[in-house]
């Protein structure tokens, strides 16, 4: 008798289980969604004072270390120094920071600075 409950218990249960499971995983992409675009809103063009999206905002993950670490080092070709935060204009250098953390840990990830603080040649 229990053996045969817990089948016909199962067999009703399943389907509305596996409902939910897919309900829950729509909500969840949802959010997602609604989440990057929030971020999008509090990207480092909206706060250096820029009223429209950079393409660095549509950047994941390792693209976004990329492109900060090809500016640091573009500049440093282009000045022949080791690039300084007024280098740069606002957005770009609140990006960079963002994307690569403070100045000298951003010099360091660009390879431009070894960490006792002297120049990499």
């Amino acid at each position: 008798m229990f053996l045969w409950l817990n089948a016909t218990l199962v067999r009703r249960v399943q389907p509305i289980y596996q409902l939910m499971i897919c309900a829950v995983g729509a909500l969840f992409a949802r959010l997602r969604k609604i989440f990057s675009l929030v971020n999008l809103l509090h990207s480092p063009c909206f706060s250096a004072g820029r009223d429209f999206l950079c393409p660095e905002d549509f950047m994941f993950g390792d693209d976004k270390e990329k492109w900060a670490v090809n500016e640091l080092v573009r500049k440093s070709e282009e000045l022949k120094r080791l690039p300084r935060k007024d280098d740069f204009d606002d957005a770009t250098r609140s990006r960079i920071k963002a994307f690569l953390g403070p100045w000298p840990r951003a010099l360091e990830k660009a390879g431009l600075k070894t960490p006792g603080g002297k120049r990499k040649k």
